[in-house]
Protein backbone atom coordinates (compact mmCIF):
# COMPACT_ATOMS: atom_id res chain seq x y z
CA UNK A 1 0.00 0.00 0.00
CA UNK A 2 1.34 3.46 -0.86
CA UNK A 3 1.12 6.48 1.42
CA UNK A 4 0.05 9.87 0.13
CA UNK A 5 3.68 11.05 -0.12
CA UNK A 6 4.71 8.04 -2.21
CA UNK A 7 1.86 8.78 -4.61
CA UNK A 8 3.42 12.14 -5.46
CA UNK A 9 6.51 10.47 -6.94
CA UNK A 10 4.80 8.20 -9.47
CA UNK A 11 3.21 8.79 -12.89
CA UNK A 12 -0.30 10.30 -13.01
CA UNK A 13 -1.99 7.09 -14.25
CA UNK A 14 -0.69 5.13 -11.29
CA UNK A 15 -1.34 7.93 -8.77
CA UNK A 16 -5.10 7.49 -9.29
CA UNK A 17 -4.70 3.97 -7.87
CA UNK A 18 -3.09 5.36 -4.72
CA UNK A 19 -6.18 7.28 -3.69
CA UNK A 20 -8.31 4.23 -4.44
CA UNK A 21 -5.97 2.06 -2.37
CA UNK A 22 -6.08 4.56 0.49
CA UNK A 23 -9.89 4.63 0.41
CA UNK A 24 -10.05 0.82 0.40
CA UNK A 25 -7.57 0.65 3.26
CA UNK A 26 -9.57 3.16 5.29
CA UNK A 27 -12.76 1.19 4.60
CA UNK A 28 -11.11 -2.05 5.69
CA UNK A 29 -9.88 -0.35 8.87
CA UNK A 30 -13.37 0.93 9.67
CA UNK A 31 -14.90 -2.49 9.07
CA UNK A 32 -12.29 -4.16 11.30
CA UNK A 33 -12.93 -1.64 14.10
CA UNK A 34 -16.69 -2.22 13.82
CA UNK A 35 -16.25 -6.00 13.92
CA UNK A 36 -13.93 -5.83 16.92
CA UNK A 37 -16.33 -3.56 18.79
CA UNK A 38 -19.21 -5.88 17.98
CA UNK A 39 -17.23 -8.90 19.17
CA UNK A 40 -16.32 -7.12 22.41
CA UNK A 41 -19.98 -6.27 22.93
CA UNK A 42 -20.99 -9.91 22.56
CA UNK A 43 -18.69 -10.91 25.38
CA UNK A 44 -21.08 -9.06 27.67
CA UNK A 45 -18.54 -8.23 30.36
CA UNK A 46 -16.71 -4.94 30.73
CA UNK A 47 -12.98 -5.43 30.24
CA UNK A 48 -11.87 -5.22 33.92
CA UNK A 49 -14.49 -7.76 34.98
CA UNK A 50 -13.45 -10.09 32.18
CA UNK A 51 -9.79 -9.84 33.19
CA UNK A 52 -10.66 -10.68 36.82
CA UNK A 53 -12.83 -13.63 35.73
CA UNK A 54 -10.01 -15.03 33.58
CA UNK A 55 -7.52 -14.60 36.45
CA UNK A 56 -9.87 -16.42 38.82
CA UNK A 57 -10.32 -19.30 36.33
CA UNK A 58 -6.55 -19.59 35.80
CA UNK A 59 -5.98 -19.72 39.56
CA UNK A 60 -8.62 -22.45 39.89
CA UNK A 61 -7.02 -24.50 37.08
CA UNK A 62 -3.54 -24.15 38.64
CA UNK A 63 -4.78 -25.20 42.08
CA UNK A 64 -6.85 -28.09 40.74
CA UNK A 65 -10.09 -26.58 42.06
CA UNK A 66 -11.61 -25.99 38.61
CA UNK A 67 -14.27 -28.54 37.79
CA UNK A 68 -16.06 -28.98 34.49
CA UNK A 69 -19.70 -30.04 34.37
CA UNK A 70 -19.71 -32.54 31.47
CA UNK A 71 -23.47 -32.17 30.97
CA UNK A 72 -23.19 -28.39 30.54
CA UNK A 73 -20.36 -28.86 28.05
CA UNK A 74 -22.35 -31.43 26.07
CA UNK A 75 -25.46 -29.20 26.08
CA UNK A 76 -23.45 -26.24 24.83
CA UNK A 77 -21.83 -28.33 22.10
CA UNK A 78 -25.20 -29.64 20.90
CA UNK A 79 -26.72 -26.15 21.00
CA UNK A 80 -23.84 -24.80 18.87
CA UNK A 81 -24.16 -27.71 16.45
CA UNK A 82 -27.91 -27.16 16.04
CA UNK A 83 -27.39 -23.44 15.41
CA UNK A 84 -25.01 -24.29 12.55
CA UNK A 85 -27.59 -26.49 10.82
Amino acid sequence: MKSGMQCLNIPLEKSRNCSTENRHSASRSRVMRLLLNKARGRIGLPQPERVMRIKKLKDQVRSGAYRVDPEKVADAMLRDLLMDL
